[in-house]
C-alpha cells in the first residue's frame, strides 16, 4: 500500500539439518502504525536462482493480510492465527489455501523490527483443514519434524509436499470433543506437572461452550505454541510412540502441546500427554471445581490422585 505498507526484501542463508539453505525474507513495514505485529514470510530459494530474482508474488501476500485485518473490525493478528486466503495460484503452487501465524525466527542477515514480529507459514492444501479443525501447532510441529527446524520450518519450500496426511476426525481424538480455539495462552508439561496458561479474556470466551458441554464430553482448547517451550510435541495418525522436537541444546524442561483436553467422570484426578497435547482427567467433583474456575478466571491446582502428573491453570 503506498504510504502505507513497505515491504524490505533479504538474500540470506539459514543453517539447518541438511546444511545451509538459501532464502528470501520479505519483511514489511507499516503494520505497527495500525496496531498490528509486523510480519515476515521466507521462502527457500533454489541453487538456480539468482539472490536478486525474487518473485513479486510473494509481496501479494502481505497486501492480502493488510486487506483482511483492515476490514475486519477488532481483529488484530495474533500467533497462532489461520488465515484463508483466495483461490489462485501462488509462487506457482495452486494448492496453497492459507497461512499460519507463528513467532519469528531469528534469521541471520534478517533484522527484526520488534519482538512481536510474526511469521507467516503457507498452508498446503489440508493443511488449512488441519490447522482450523485441529490447531495450528499440530501442522507447525510436523513442519519442524520435517526440516529439523524448532519449533517450524521458517521457510516456504514451494517443492515440499503437505504434512497433513490421513488427518481424518475419527482418526484423532480431537474429533470426538467439543473444540475452542484460544488465540493467546500456552500448556505446557515440566518435570513436574502440567500448566495450563489463559489470558484474563478467555473466560468469557469459554463459558457459552461450558455451559453447553454434554457430560459425555471432552472439552479441547487448542492453543498457541508456547514462546518460552524447549520442546513441541509432535503427532501423527497412527503413531504410536511419544515424540517432540526441540532445538539442539533443548533438556526438555518446558514441552509444548497443541491442545488440552478436559476429561470428566474419570476415577482418579492426574494428566498425561496425549497425541500432540494432554489430557486433564478428573473426577465428577473435580471437574465441577475446575469447570468453575475456567469460567470465572480463577486459578487453580489439582493434585494426581493417581501416578500421573498435577496440573495446574493460571491466568495472565
Amino acid at each position: 500500500m503506498p504510504g502505507r505498507l513497505a515491504i524490505a526484501v533479504y538474500a540470506h542463508e539459514v543453517d539447518a539439518r541438511d546444511g545451509s539453505i538459501p532464502c528470501w525474507t520479505f519483511a514489511s513495514e507499516g503494520f505497527a502504525s495500525e496496531g498490528h505485529p509486523e510480519l515476515v514470510f521466507t521462502v527457500r530459494r533454489n541453487l538456480a536462482e539468482a539472490r536478486e530474482a525474487f518473485s513479486q508474488e510473494a509481496l501479494k501476500l502481505f497486501t492480502a493480510v493488510w486487506h483482511r485485518l483492515n476490514t475486519v473490525e477488532g481483529s488484530v493478528l495474533q500467533s497462532g492465527d489461520v488465515l484463508a486466503l483466495e483461490p489462485g495460484t501462488f509462487l506457482g503452487r495452486d494448492d496453497v489455501r492459507a497461512v499460519g501465524v507463528l513467532p519469528a525466527s531469528d534469521l541471520p542477515g534478517v533484522p527484526r523490527s520488534s519482538a512481536s514480529t510474526l511469521m507467516l507459514v503457507a498452508l498446503l492444501g489440508p493443511e488449512f483443514d488441519v490447522a482450523r479443525d485441529y490447531g495450528l501447532s499440530r501442522v507447525a510441529a510436523r513442519l519442524g519434524q520435517e526440516s529439523g527446524m524448532f519449533p517450524c520450518a521458517p521457510w516456504f519450500d514451494r517443492e515440499r509436499l503437505s504434512v497433513a496426511r490421513n488427518d481424518r476426525a475419527e482418526r484423532t481424538v480431537l474429533g470426538k470433543c467439543l473444540r475452542v480455539t484460544a488465540r493467546a495462552g500456552s500448556v505446557v508439561v515440566t518435570s513436574d506437572r502440567v500448566e495450563l496458561e489463559l489470558p484474563r479474556s478467555a473466560a468469557e470466551a469459554l463459558r457459552e461452550p461450558l455451559g453447553e458441554l454434554p457430560a459425555d464430553t471432552a472439552l479441547v482448547i487448542l492453543l498457541p505454541v508456547d514462546p518460552r517451550a524447549d520442546g513441541l510435541l509432535v503427532w501423527e495418525p497412527g503413531a504410536r510412540e511419544l515424540t517432540a522436537i526441540g532445538p539442539a541444546d533443548a533438556i526438555g524442561a518446558r514441552v509444548s502441546g497443541n491442545f488440552v483436553a478436559f476429561v470428566s467422570g474419570q476415577p482418579a484426578d492426574g494428566s498425561n500427554p496425549l497425541e500432540d497435547g494432554f489430557a486433564l482427567r478428573m473426577t465428577a467433583d473435580s471437574w465441577t471445581r475446575v469447570r468453575r474456575a475456567l469460567a470465572a478466571g480463577e486459578p487453580i491446582e489439582l493434585a494426581a490422585t493417581d501416578e500421573s502428573l498435577p496440573f495446574t491453570v493460571r491466568w495472565s
